[in-house]
């Protein structure tokens, strides 16, 4: 395929899913299962989806509760795959993607399904460290360090 006819052709791509990800919005309800559902066949190339207990017990919980209707949902997954799973590289065939947990981050009004194994990076305390370091700009001394 010439260079031209790549960028083209991933433009068109990037124009479908930029659709796709438009109609999953519009699914109003809760976490939108379907939404998850379609993000994972049409975005990812995944067959399915498969919901572990704790992510359907979440899920039924977002999605009968009205106060999550203008919640949208992002996919938390590896950046190394398609699918769940990092090792899997180019565009796996033959896959589901595996939700574990569902995230509520009700300040962003985010529903984050959680999908193969995640490491979260811990968030800043109410009162972090760097608030208690100072330089005395006479002396150059550092405290408040330990």
């Amino acid at each position: 395929m010439r260079r031209i006819d790549l960028l083209l052709h991933t433009s068109l791509l990037l124009d479908e899913q930029a659709v796709l990800f438009a109609d999953a919005r519009e699914s109003r309800v809760g976490l939108g299962v379907k939404r998850v559902e379609l993000i994972a066949k049409e975005v990812y190339g995944a067959d399915g989806v498969e919901w572990a207990p704790l992510a359907v017990q979440k899920a039924e919980r977002f999605e009968s509760d009205p106060k999550y209707k203008d919640y949208c949902t992002m996919m938390v997954k590896t950046h190394l795959s398609l699918s769940d799973d990092p090792t899997k590289k180019g565009e796996p065939k033959g896959w589901k993607l595996k939700v574990r947990d569902i995230l509520e981050y009700g300040g962003a009004k985010f529903l984050c399904p959680m999908a193969g194994t995640i490491s979260m990076m811990p968030g800043t305390a109410a009162n972090p460290a760097y608030r208690r370091v100072d330089v005395d700009t006479e002396t150059g001394k550092v405290s408040g360090l330990f």
